[in-house]
């Protein structure tokens, strides 16, 4: 399904921009924000009964539009995506949800933590970091952004499931994990160099873990050499009553590498925490 948020620009004028999603079963909202470089139907395999799922397109895949209609301008940050969640909400009539993130979807529900905390009800945060990139991250970003200019996208994402996978994962999962990533936008080129850039940019968002008021789950693949589970065990001890959740021979994508055990795992959270009377 396709939503059309109406923005203005400087001089007032109304911008149309496209946000794609899907919304389906009843019970509490669970919003679901993909890792780069996927589209929302990296979220396909996850089964949640008993609860409204919400699966929304970051700017530039799936049916999210990169730039506004008859715009070129492809820049975004992942406050604007934020931002986007929460007109999505709107639209959906949803006043809380609980917000799963996935590496940079991790990115953009820290965001929504900040920005709009009394639109969540709880949080997950998956196989992602609060901090910054450092200089050799941000390098690294220019990097691939220049690859993807000269050598164009494919070449960015060759190698993806090797680099995002653990080590147990099989060749047939790594294959799974390319296809998905190739398919996840129609202008991908430009799409991965904005949203590189974006991921460069981002803010450190480390100091807000111990002002996090609301049921977190730090969930890490215990094979995660993108964001590794030192790091998620530094960022579950910072935030007040948080829960951490280590899936066993998962790199950094659990919900592709280890379906079974993180659908289990979400749901048991989920319900003792929205379910439980």
């Amino acid at each position: 399904m396709i939503y059309e948020r109406v923005l203005h620009d400087r001089d007032g004028r109304g911008l149309q921009r496209a946000i794609g999603y899907d919304a389906h079963g009843e019970g509490p909202a669970v919003l679901l924000l993909a890792p780069f470089p996927f589209d929302r139907s990296f979220w396909a395999t996850l089964v949640l009964p008993g609860f409204r799922i919400i699966a929304i397109d970051a700017r530039g895949y799936g049916d999210s539009a990169l730039s506004p209609a008859g715009q070129r301008d492809a820049g975004f940050s992942m406050d604007e995506l934020a931002d986007d969640a929460v007109a999505l909400l709107d639209h959906l009539g949803v006043a809380m949800a609980a917000v799963v993130g996935c590496s940079m979807g991790g990115y953009v529900a820290l965001a929504l933590a900040q920005k709009h905390p009394a639109r969540l009800s709880c949080l997950v945060l998956m196989d992602t970091r609060a901090g910054a990139d450092g200089e050799a991250a941000r390098a690294n970003r220019d990097a691939a952004a220049t690859q993807v200019r000269m050598h164009g996208a494919l070449s960015f994402l060759d190698g993806i499931g090797v680099r995002l996978c653990g080590r147990s994962s099989t060749p047939k999962t790594q294959a799974e994990v390319y296809a998905l990533a190739k398919r996840s936008s129609r202008e991908l080129g430009r799409a991965l160099v904005a949203t590189l850039v974006a991921l460069r940019d981002r803010p450190d968002r480390t100091a807000l873990l111990p002002s996090l008021r609301l049921p977190t789950l730090v969930i890490v693949g215990t094979e995660d050499m993108v964001t590794p589970p030192d790091e998620a065990r530094v960022m579950q001890r910072a935030i007040p009553g948080a829960s951490l959740v280590e899936i066993a021979a998962a790199g950094h994508l659990p919900s592709i590498e280890q379906t079974v055990e993180l659908n289990a795992a979400l749901l048991e959270w989920l319900t003792a925490t929205l379910l439980a009377h």
